[in-house]
C-alpha cells in the first residue's frame, strides 16, 4: 500500500514538471511595441503627396501618406508604427520620406547614406511622374476646380474633380515612394532607432526651413539631408493649353 502511494506521488510530480513546459509561452527575450509617427511641416510651403516608410528590419513594414501639410503645421492623422525591445533584439529601425514642395516642381527625400544614389534614383523616376502631375493639373482644369484643390493638383495630383484630389495626392505619394524604393532600396532610408521608453510617446518627423529632416523621439533625435529633383512637365504641358486661333 504504501509502495502505491510512494509510486502515485512519483508520477504526480512528474506530471506537474511536465505540464508547465508544455502550456507556458516560451519567452523569446523580445517585446513587440508600438508607437504613433506624424509629420512636422516647417519649410517655407506647404509640401504635398507625402510619403513616409518604416522598417523594422525585416520584420515589421510600415507606410503612411498625407495628401497636404501647410507649412508651420503637423499632419492632422498619426502613423502607427511597430518594432521590438529586448535584450536579445537585433532589428533596427529604418526611415523613408518622400513629399513634393507646393507648386509640384520639387520632390525631395532623405538621403543620409548616398546623396549621388538617392539623386541618380529622384531622377530616373521624374519623367514618370512628370505625367502624373501634368495629367492633375489637366484634369482639374477640365472640372474647373480652384482654391486649395487646384494647388494641390499643382502638387502633381492624378484627379478628377476637386473632391478626388486628396485621394489622388496620396495615390502620388505612394506611387512616389515605391518608384523610389525600385530604384535605390536602401540609401535612402535613415536609420533612427526607437527604444522601450518610446511606446505609445509620439515620434515628430520635422521638414525644416532648409528641407533638412529631423527625426525627434522621446528617447532621442537623428537628422539627415534631403535630395531634390526638378520634376520637369512635358513641353507641351508646360504651355499650357495654348493660344485661341483667328
Amino acid at each position: 500500500m504504501r509502495l502505491s502511494l510512494i509510486i502515485l506521488h512519483l508520477l504526480s510530480a512528474l506530471g506537474a514538471a511536465a505540464v508547465p513546459t508544455e502550456l507556458q509561452p516560451r519567452w523569446t527575450g523580445t517585446t513587440r511595441r508600438t508607437t504613433r509617427v506624424t509629420i512636422v511641416n516647417r519649410s517655407p510651403t506647404a509640401i504635398t503627396s507625402v510619403s513616409l516608410k518604416h522598417k523594422y528590419s525585416s520584420v515589421y513594414k510600415d507606410s503612411h501618406e498625407w495628401a497636404r501639410i501647410e507649412t508651420g503645421s503637423s499632419a492632422r492623422d498619426w502613423m502607427t508604427v511597430s518594432y521590438n525591445t529586448g535584450p536579445l533584439t537585433t532589428g533596427q529601425d529604418w526611415w523613408l520620406l518622400t513629399f513634393y514642395d507646393d507648386g509640384g516642381g520639387t520632390l525631395y527625400a532623405t538621403a543620409p547614406n548616398n546623396f549621388r544614389a538617392v539623386f541618380d534614383a529622384l531622377e530616373s523616376v521624374a519623367g514618370v511622374l512628370a505625367l502624373a502631375a501634368s495629367g492633375a493639373a489637366a484634369s482639374l482644369a477640365v472640372a474647373g476646380a480652384s482654391g486649395p484643390a487646384a494647388a494641390v493638383a499643382a502638387g502633381g495630383l492624378v484627379a478628377v474633380g476637386k473632391f478626388s484630389a486628396p485621394l489622388a495626392a496620396i495615390g502620388l505619394a505612394k506611387f512616389t515612394a515605391d518608384r523610389i524604393l525600385s530604384s535605390e532600396p536602401t540609401d535612402g532610408f535613415k536609420q533612427h532607432t526607437l527604444r522601450e521608453e518610446d511606446e505609445w510617446r509620439p515620434v515628430y518627423v520635422i521638414v525644416h526651413p532648409d528641407y533638412t529632416v529631423t527625426i525627434r523621439s522621446n528617447s532621442d533625435e537623428s537628422d539627415t539631408v534631403t535630395a531634390a529633383v526638378e520634376v520637369k512637365k512635358p513641353a507641351a504641358l508646360r504651355r499650357g493649353r495654348g493660344r485661341e486661333r483667328g
